[in-house]
C-alpha cells in the first residue's frame, strides 16, 4: 500500500452583505446531512441561476420549518459578489431570475428549473450590514422596505457633548442679543429726540416772526 503527502488549505469564510432565502419542499435533516442531496441541490440551484457549477454558492445555514412538516429553509450568498462594497444591481439581477420585478412572486421559470425534487415555496432577499462601511447594502434601501429582522442603529452624540456646547453657545448667544436690542433701542431714542428738538426749534422760529 503507497500514501502520498497531500495539504489541506481552509479558507476563512468571507463575510456577506446579502442573503437568499429558500423554503424548499425536502426534509432539513436529509438536505443537510447527506453529502449526495447536497451536492444535487446546489447543482440544481446553481444552474437554475444560470452558473453551470456551484463554485459561487455558499450555503450559509440549513434549517427545519417548525410550522410545516419536511420542509427546510435554505440561506446562501453568492461569492463572486464583493462584500467590500454593495453590489446592489448584481444582487437585483439574480434575486430577479427567482422573482418577478413587481410583486415578488416565485417565478414559474425557477420553479419547473428546480424541479418538483427540490421544489421551492418561498424566495426572499436579506441585505446585510457589514464591517465595511461601504459593503454595507442596508443603507441604500429605504426604511420602510426593509426586512422585519434588520435592525437599524442610529448613531448618538455623547451627553457631555451636547451639554458642554449648549452652555458655551447659549449665553454668548443672549449677551449678543442683548446688545443688539439696546443698540437698536438707543438709537431710536436718539432719533426720536432729534425729531422733537427739530420740531420745537421750527415751532419758535415761526412763532418769533411778525
Amino acid at each position: 500500500m503507497t500514501s502520498a503527502p497531500f495539504r489541506v488549505t481552509v479558507v476563512p469564510e468571507l463575510p456577506t452583505n446579502h442573503l437568499f432565502i429558500l423554503d424548499v419542499d425536502h426534509s432539513s435533516e436529509r438536505l443537510a446531512k447527506d453529502p449526495d442531496i447536497l451536492c444535487a441541490f446546489a447543482e440544481k440551484l446553481a444552474n437554475s441561476l444560470g452558473d453551470r457549477f456551484p463554485k459561487n454558492l455558499v450555503i450559509k445555514k440549513i434549517e427545519a420549518i417548525d410550522s410545516v412538516r419536511r420542509q427546510s429553509r435554505v440561506m446562501f450568498s453568492n461569492s463572486s459578489l464583493s462584500y467590500k462594497y454593495c453590489q446592489k444591481k448584481a444582487i437585483e439581477a439574480i434575486k430577479h431570475i427567482m422573482l418577478t420585478r413587481r410583486r415578488d412572486r416565485i417565478r414559474a421559470e425557477f420553479v419547473r428549473a428546480m424541479d418538483s425534487r427540490f421544489h421551492v415555496r418561498n424566495v426572499k432577499l436579506e441585505l446585510r450590514a457589514v464591517l465595511v462601511d461601504l459593503g454595507s447594502c442596508i443603507e441604500e434601501m429605504p426604511t420602510s422596505r426593509l426586512p422585519t429582522n434588520v435592525s437599524l442603529f442610529s448613531t448618538t452624540v455623547s451627553p457631555n457633548y451636547d451639554t458642554s456646547s449648549v452652555q458655551l453657545w447659549l449665553p454668548v448667544a443672549l449677551i449678543a442679543f442683548l446688545k443688539f436690542f439696546l443698540a437698536t433701542l438707543a438709537l431710536i431714542c436718539c432719533l426720536i429726540k432729534r425729531k422733537k428738538a427739530k420740531a420745537v426749534q421750527s415751532e419758535y422760529i415761526s412763532k418769533g416772526l411778525p
